[in-house]
């Protein structure tokens, strides 16, 4: 049962992961929600393996994570891959924002630790945090807030050497942190990571 509710509450953070990602770069999910869902539930699945059982190997949850995202972006929705990247970590970091907010506001109430050694708990987070950035992402759609941009080039050659420099950078530091159990460093690091995405974005929304 527990496996179930693991599952079921995974799949609906992705689909408010997925949400958010394309809302603020301005793509519409539901043109394609279908491979999204199948994406999604990917997902579910091979982090609930790598979380538990004979396998934990819970640090690599989230780079598998991102890499699937970047096959959705790539080969669904036809996005370069360094673009890709990019979309998809910004999305996943801004998500990852949110839930540590959402922790850090509960005034020590709810702990990483407390996350991991009870579900209610777990589960509790998850919900909010998918809440969250579902209608943050309504907010941007609706609103027409986000960067909507040509991804098929970048200006120079030097800037996508640096760029995929700083998403590798960020995958094995994303793995790192989750190693740790200090949530003041993890919002530190997911606020100058989303920072500097959206800065990024930003310049080639007006350059």
């Amino acid at each position: 049962m527990d496996s179930l509710l693991f599952i079921f509450f995974s799949f609906v953070e992705g689909i408010s992961v997925v949400y958010l990602m394309l809302s603020i770069y301005r793509l519409r999910m539901s043109e394609f929600l279908f491979p999204s869902l199948g994406v999604i539930l990917i997902q579910c699945l091979q982090s609930y393996f790598l979380r538990g059982g004979d396998i934990s190997l819970p640090y690599l949850v989230p780079v598998v994570n991102i890499f699937l995202f970047v096959f959705l972006l790539t080969a669904i929705i036809r996005i370069p891959i360094i673009w890709s990247c990019f979309i998809a970590i910004t999305g996943y970091v801004a998500y990852g924002l949110i839930q540590s907010l959402i922790v850090f506001l509960s005034f020590g109430l709810v702990t990483i630790e407390l996350m991991q050694s009870n579900s209610v708990v777990n589960y509790s987070v998850m919900s909010i945090s998918s809440v969250s950035a579902f209608l943050i992402a309504r907010i941007l759609f609706r609103f027409g807030i986000g960067f909507s941009f040509d991804f098929d080039k970048l200006k120079f050659k030097w800037e996508r050497v640096l760029l995929i420099g700083i998403i590798v950078t960020t995958l094995v530091s994303i793995a790192a942190l989750l190693q740790k159990k200090d949530n003041a460093i993890v919002i530190l690091f997911l606020i100058i990571s989303t920072s500097f995405f959206i800065y990024y974005s930003i310049r080639k929304e007006t350059s």
